[in-house]
């Protein structure tokens, strides 16, 4: 949803102890735009809770992030997928209500089997070891080092207390510190009971079973009942045993059972490839940040540079926000210029082009890819009397430029051949 008003809740408790989990657990999965974006929600709570009525819309949360509204739907999809937000749309009012969670404890995090491996590949080895000693349990002091514990108990001090004193069910309930948002929507103790009836006895304190289901539940599209299918078809009556990774792999099934994976072979059709390896690149330009596509080109041709400097930064800043391009028609143009100009990115050349595109209203890549292609075509004197597309005098510098063979590596996903003849 764009353009929209919002509202924030805090579900949990959270604080300065959790700066260290979200910088050195979270921050390496989701990145540091999706990390200021989770700070901003928590800091906005504070505004709702002293000023009620006050409307915020979702262009505010883009100046105060330096995120585009276009791309905060993605990062909003990245905290939710790591349990940190819940997102709640009216989409009568345009309006969303936000909950924010805390993170998971260390420990569970590390026992999350998807969350764990995840870390493991985006840190690798040794950095995760260190990250791992940062959080390591101090444990107790030995009896060896001559040191007794001699703390008191609760009653040696405050003495007995009456059971009947406070009605439990009565009580309001205290906001929780921590609350895995993921597991919303699972009832394990139901599903327990649901599978004692069938005579799948599995006791309801048993630890292997609950964190391979909260496992499952929480990171995959996958049902509460589909998960009980699952556990009917491997659970082991006769010697009451649950298999873990037999678990897993029956979840897989269900979790990646499409049609694409059909061991059915269709007959080749080369134009139709040609049109699926276009919408494929168009695809992909829509999806990708521009500046993570931009870091991409560059580093296909210098594999040294790890981020984009300022000049790069503000190339796109100024695409976006001066000539209101959007982001795929922006990678679009980037990977035109770049293959054009034999891996170089000229900014005084690019904001020719993408002051043209934006006169001209382009909003999605496949109008981009179609207009640039044309620009180059009538360049090499191609270009047929009846395309309808005319191009204006800011694209003569363009036009005439002179145009360059480029050899791409093959295990490198920028082709090339889409814009024609280089």
């Amino acid at each position: 949803m764009n353009n929209f008003n919002y509202r924030v809740i805090l579900k949990n408790m959270i604080d300065s102890s959790n700066i260290k989990i979200i910088t050195y657990l979270y921050q390496p999965i989701m990145g540091s735009k999706a990390v200021s974006l989770y700070y901003s929600l928590i800091n906005e709570s504070y505004i709702f809770h002293d000023l009620k009525k006050i409307n915020l819309s979702d262009n505010r949360l883009s100046k105060i992030t330096g995120i585009s509204q276009n791309s905060l739907p993605k990062y909003f999809k990245k905290l939710e997928a790591l349990g940190l937000l819940r997102t709640l749309e009216n989409k009568e009012r345009k309006t969303i209500i936000f909950n924010l969670y805390s993170p998971l404890e260390p420990s569970i995090f590390f026992e999350n089997q998807v969350f764990n491996n995840v870390l493991i590949s985006k840190l690798g080895k040794d950095d995760y070891e260190l990250v791992r000693f940062s959080f390591r349990d101090e444990g107790e002091v030995s009896i060896e080092s001559g040191y007794q514990d001699t703390s008191s108990k609760f009653v040696e001090v405050f003495g007995e207390v009456k059971k009947d004193i406070a009605n439990e069910a009565k009580m309001i309930k205290a906001k929780p510190k921590r609350t895995n948002a993921l597991l919303n929507g699972l009832d394990y103790k139901q599903l327990i009971k649901s599978l004692e009836k069938e005579d799948f006895i599995i006791s309801e304190s048993n630890k292997v079973v609950q964190k391979a289901v909260e496992e499952v539940f929480g990171s995959y599209n996958i049902t509460q009942n589909e998960i009980e299918k699952i556990i009917k078809k491997i659970y082991d009556k006769e010697t009451c045993s649950f298999d873990s990774q037999l678990f897993y792999k029956e979840a897989s099934k269900v979790i990646f059972k499409k049609d694409e994976f059909s061991e059915t072979i269709p007959d080749f059709d080369a134009k139709l490839n040609i049109q699926n390896q276009k919408n494929k690149k168009l695809t992909e330009m829509e999806t990708i940040e521009p500046e993570e596509y931009l870091l991409a080109l560059i580093n296909s041709k210098s594999a040294n540079i790890i981020e984009l400097d300022k000049i790069h930064n503000e190339i796109v800043e100024i695409l976006q926000n001066k000539y209101k391009l959007r982001n795929g028609v922006i990678n679009c143009l980037l990977d035109f210029v770049f293959l054009k100009n034999k891996g170089k990115i000229i900014p005084n050349y690019i904001y020719k082009i993408g002051a043209t595109m934006s006169e001209n209203g382009f909003n999605v890549a496949a109008e981009a890819f179609e207009y640039l292609k044309v620009a180059h075509q009538k360049s090499k004197g191609k270009i047929k009397k009846e395309h309808k597309i005319e191009l204006d005098s800011k694209w003569d510098e363009a036009l005439h430029k002179e145009t360059y063979k480029i050899k791409i590596e093959d295990d490198l996903v920028f082709d090339e051949t889409g814009w024609g003849d280089f």
